[in-house]
């Protein structure tokens, strides 16, 4: 089954930079799960409130700056 959770992981490895930014802590990601609503949204087939993807936002940066951190 594909989650909102799903789609964020899959988009942001499409985009190195954003992957990156993530990374770095330097994303609005208020302002990129809005961005990213429509096309989330459409893939799902459903509504989906920003906030749920906001939080996935998070839980995938948490996972990126953690994984940067142990290959350190």
């Amino acid at each position: 089954m594909v989650t909102v959770s799903n789609l964020i992981e899959h988009e942001i490895k499409r985009k190195p930079l954003l992957q990156e930014a993530l990374t770095q802590g330097i994303v609005s990601f208020s302002a990129l799960a809005e961005q990213l609503q429509p096309k989330i949204a459409d893939k799902l087939g459903k509504e989906v409130h920003v906030p749920a993807i906001v939080m996935a936002l998070r839980r995938h940066a948490e996972r990126l700056q953690e994984s940067s951190r142990q290959k350190q």
